[in-house]
């Protein structure tokens, strides 16, 4: 688990660089935060692939 959250925290930054997201994450619970982005990006990508076949 711990795993996990280091790698959608490096995804959390990237994407706060890329999109210029500021305090919103900050000061927010990062863990709750970075899950529900990375299930987010999985939902889209899943998305994605569904509408591909």
């Amino acid at each position: 688990m711990l795993q996990i959250n280091k790698r959608n925290n490096k995804l959390l930054t990237r994407f706060q660089a890329d999109y210029g997201i500021g305090n919103k994450f900050m000061y927010e619970n990062r863990v709750i935060q970075t899950n529900k982005l990375f299930a987010r990006c999985l939902f889209i990508k899943i998305d994605v692939e569904k509408k591909s076949d």
